[in-house]
């Protein structure tokens, strides 16, 4: 007989569950999903449901608050140990910029480029 793996990403656990084993409110669990520290799957009535490994993540996420890391913090932390990056807007912007400037006729390494222009941002 084949030993199924257990699956700890179905989302199957509603909110009460999860209060009960993480120690939050639901207030507390709607205030990370409404910043988009957590995704959480809904049910075709819209009630939250949870997996195992969304659990694990709102542990991760209480442990951070509670060692008084803001939330972007807490979003680069998470982002980091999933090994995405998150970028803030002005570095998004700066780095568009770049990249315009980049592929116009008019980058930095372009000697037509006026020196009174280079560096300004």
């Amino acid at each position: 007989m084949v030993q199924e793996k257990l699956r700890s990403d179905l989302a199957i656990l509603p909110i009460g569950t999860a209060i009960k084993l993480t120690g939050l409110t639901a207030r507390q669990i709607r205030y990370y999903e409404a910043n988009d520290l957590i995704k959480v799957a809904r049910s075709q009535s819209k009630q939250r449901l949870f997996s195992l490994d969304d659990l694990q993540q709102l542990m991760e996420i209480k442990a951070l608050m509670n060692t008084e890391h803001n939330l972007e913090q807490v979003r680069q932390l998470l982002a980091r140990s999933k090994g995405t990056v998150v970028h803030s807007d002005s570095q998004l912007r700066h780095t568009l910029q770049d990249e315009i400037l980049l592929a116009s006729p008019f980058n930095r390494n372009s000697a037509n480029y006026p020196s009174t222009f280079k560096g300004q941002n």
